[in-house]
């Protein structure tokens, strides 16, 4: 049978018997196979469960059946992992919302306060959603917009400018639009992204987060506001293609804004 999906229990059953299969402690079969693996295992007397749908998953399948990790007689290996992968995220989710928690955690070097919103390696992966080309939108569709990013997991919301274009009056609109946000419920970080320096300068007294700091403005936005770099000089049109390069940069730009306070 050339194709996983169109063997059967009891065609594998059959196989096994014919082949006298010898003392086995477990038989995996492919995850695309349908029905459950009962029938072999009555047939066989072996242990018989879901493997994952591809080959290439077959390793980590092995390594967590070690660990103790229990398969199922009817789902696929990896649709467990994902499961369970699920479950362990909202587990940390928990975890981090203990206070005790996130104050041990900040006083690490590589966690961080965003706003109201710890962030780093001790805490979940945090989704910031942006709002792109701001300025055009009305107040409401800006609000409409934020409240359907946090209703659907968002963190925290990101205003995004016109690029080539300068909106510096729109910028005293961030404290109204945290207020109308947090009127319906979402108390969440607010951070600003564009490139232009008097923008950010300006947005850095009411944003939370700044997007984006590269080689171009990184010595004229000295903040205590977070920042976040990218790897390019943005007047000089300098855009490291490889990405090692790209890394060189970044770690150079990095050692920069720390020395910068």
């Amino acid at each position: 049978i050339s194709v996983a999906a169109f063997l059967t229990p009891k065609m594998i059953a059959n196989y096994l018997i014919k082949g006298n299969i010898g003392d086995y402690d477990l038989i995996l079969i492919p995850g695309f196979v349908r029905g459950l693996t009962e029938e072999i295992e009555e047939a066989t007397g072996i242990p018989t469960f879901k493997g994952p749908k591809y080959a290439h998953d077959i390793p980590q399948t092995l390594e967590a059946i070690k660990n103790g990790f229990k398969l199922s007689k009817k789902v696929p290996a990896d649709e467990l992992f994902q499961i369970n992968a699920l479950k362990k995220v909202e587990d940390i989710r928990n975890k981090t919302k203990n206070k005790n928690y996130i104050e041990n955690a900040l006083k690490k070097p590589y966690n961080l306060l965003i706003g109201n919103l710890p962030v780093g390696c001790d805490f979940p992966q945090r989704i910031v959603s942006e709002i792109v080309d701001a300025p055009k939108l009305s107040m409401e569709e800006i609000v409409n917009k934020a409240l359907y990013y946090l209703k659907s997991g968002a963190d925290a919301i990101d205003i995004g400018m016109i690029s080539g274009a300068e909106n510096l009056d729109f910028i005293d609109l961030l404290p109204e639009i945290r207020k109308k946000i947090k009127e319906n419920g979402f108390d969440v970080p607010i951070s600003f992204d564009s490139l232009n320096e008097k923008e950010l300068e300006r947005a850095s007294e009411h944003a939370d987060l700044l997007l984006s700091i590269d080689g171009s403005n990184l010595e004229k936005l000295v903040t205590k506001t977070p920042v976040v770099l990218i790897p390019t000089n943005q007047k000089t049109g300098y855009f490291p293609q490889k990405p090692e390069n790209r890394v060189k940069f970044l770690e150079k730009l990095k050692e920069n804004a720390l020395q910068l306070g």
